[in-house]
Parts: C-alpha cells; structure tokens; sequence
C-alpha cells in the first residue's frame, strides 16, 4: 500500500521500505489474523511474488514474522 503509513493501535501497520541496488521492496510485519492473500492484495503484489520474494513453501504465516513485499505489480 503506502510506505509509512500508520493506522490505529487496533488496526496496527508496520510497514518499512527498503531499497538495495539491486531490489526494492518493504517489508510487513504479519499481525495475528492476517493471510498472505489478504496481504498481497493491500500491497498490489501477489501471493505467489510474496512467497517467492521470502523463500515461502507455503500460505502459512504467524504473528510477529516480518514479510518482504515486493514492487508492486504493473
């Protein structure tokens, strides 16, 4: 979505951007009841780029683990 946006304590967003000569992306802290489809659709990515981006076998993610989320799709 957008870097740096910040939302309520009870809708809490951590969204950091990273940027590296050769990829750029942000990263998302999962907060607990979050999907990975519902994460990619916040950021306009999919779930397929998320899971390749961090080496994903699996939809399976837990509270407190920090995504990368890659460039949004064109």
């Amino acid at each position: 979505m957008f870097p740096n946006n910040k939302r309520t304590e009870q809708n809490h967003l951590e969204v950091t951007n990273h940027s590296s000569h050769e990829n750029e992306f942000d990263t998302y802290t999962v907060n607990a009841g979050d999907t990975l489809i519902a994460i990619a659709t916040l950021h306009g990515t999919s779930m397929d780029a998320i899971k390749n981006e961090n080496g994903l076998t699996s939809t399976h993610i837990h509270a407190g683990q920090v995504l990368k989320i890659p460039d949004n799709l064109e």
